[in-house]
């Protein structure tokens, strides 16, 4: 197998696209454009969430330089091949939304505000059982 070497990244190109994917991502959600209506299907307000800019800036710099490495591994030198790389790295971030959480705790008072905040992340469904209480899966056993 072939070794990947870091030093044949070019990484002037990773920089440009890093700026222009920060740039479109910034017009893609103006209001004017998806933003408002982005917000109306995730239920999520429109504003900027400061204290994840940085955070949010680097992590779309290291998703650059993983799709990189991976055109690198995969051998890809065309641009329809780098394009398909491209569509299945999208596809993979395809994912059931709102998995369901049991949430059991002794306090009720701690139970309740992280069921609040696992709901108000959009990210969850929150069931928190009561004593006695029974649960029905829509997921049948194949047995």
């Amino acid at each position: 197998m072939e070794q990947l070497h870091l030093s044949s990244i070019n990484y002037l190109a990773v920089l440009a696209a890093w700026i222009v994917h920060v740039v479109l991502g910034l017009i893609w959600f103006r209001p004017a454009l998806f933003g408002n209506e982005w917000s109306k299907l995730t239920g999520r307000e429109l504003k900027p969430a400061k204290q994840w800019l940085i955070p949010g800036l680097l992590g779309h710099l290291l998703m650059i330089l993983a799709l990189v490495v991976l055109i690198k591994l995969t051998r890809a030198t065309t641009g329809v091949q780098g394009v398909f790389i491209g569509l299945l790295a999208w596809i993979g971030h395809f994912r059931q939304p709102h998995p369901l959480v049991f949430l059991t705790h002794g306090e009720k008072e701690v139970t309740e505000a992280l069921a609040k905040t696992l709901k108000e992340s959009g990210e969850f469904s929150v069931f928190t059982p009561a004593l006695h209480d029974t649960w029905q899966s829509e997921i049948s056993n194949p047995s």
